[in-house]
């Protein structure tokens, strides 16, 4: 689940107590989000979806959630950022805020369209522009170019290049420098209920750095994760236990590491 780049592993349990209907509209959570390398299908036409994370801990023989996980804490342990996104009712991602330990926003991804396909995106912080990202897309609406920019200026920072299937799934994305050089790409493989089951880090001279495996449960939420080192060893697991609400969208989310809680995250969502 998360953005950093350290993924989890995860298995899933359900806590629904009877059967219920899973709403067929669908919203894509992923792009300019921390879900950008394995997008979530969420169930229904989603507005907003906001995803805190804490510490797991223990109280009178119950996993509960402790306090916030730090950025910087985050960074050790391969997390990702706390968000809270709006969605059009099309499904397109419209901004998506990152927050802080005290649940503030600490930036922001906004994304502008132009008849319902994203055009650009501006990352701010403190009311100020400090990147700013053309992308270009194909005639089927999918991003296959983004240039970063330095604040409003045409200082490139970076460029990357994505390569889709014939499905409409991206397999590739392609970093290059200002200069036009490789600088990194990663691989990505899907499963046949689009949803990605590897990835796959290399540096530019095509030298594997890690890979990562996913697996799903029913609802289509990652259930196991694992990443591994270029000679095939593990290096993480984790284990996941879920709740959903009504439309089957997980609401809370208690990770395991070594079979021991490590934290619980968060969401809530408002509907069209």
């Amino acid at each position: 689940m998360k953005k950093i780049m350290l993924l989890l592993l995860c298995t899933a349990m359900l806590f629904t107590g009877c059967k219920k209907h899973e709403p067929t509209e669908k919203t894509i959570l992923g792009w300019w989000t921390p879900y950008y390398f394995m997008p979530e299908k969420l169930n229904g036409k989603v507005k907003v979806v906001k995803e805190q994370n804490y510490w797991a801990v223990y109280e009178n023989g119950q996993i509960i959630k402790g306090e916030l996980i730090a950025a910087s804490e985050k960074k050790n342990i391969g997390w990702t950022d706390d968000f809270d996104a709006l969605f059009d009712e099309q499904g397109q991602i419209l901004k998506c805020d990152l927050l802080n330990t005290q649940g503030i926003t600490s930036g922001s991804w906004l994304i502008t369209l132009d008849e319902g396909i994203p055009t650009i995106a501006t990352w701010q912080e403190h009311d100020s522009v400090t990147t700013t990202v053309a992308i270009k897309t194909d005639k089927k609406g999918n991003i296959v170019e983004t240039n970063f920019y330095s604040g409003t200026s045409k200082e490139l920072l970076y460029r990357t290049d994505w390569v889709y299937a014939k499905n409409n799934e991206f397999i590739r994305a392609i970093w290059y420098d200002t200069q036009g050089k490789l600088t990194k790409n990663n691989r990505y493989t899907w499963n046949s209920d689009e949803q990605v089951t590897e990835i796959e880090s290399y540096t530019g001279a095509d030298s594997l750095v890690v890979k990562f495996s996913i697996a799903y449960n029913k609802k289509g939420f990652s259930k196991k994760q694992e990443r591994i080192a270029p000679n095939g060893q593990a290096l993480k697991k984790v284990m996941i236990k879920y709740e959903y609400d009504e439309n089957l969208n997980w609401i809370r989310a208690v990770f395991f590491e070594d079979e021991k809680p490590l934290a619980v995250a968060e969401r809530t969502y408002e509907y069209y």
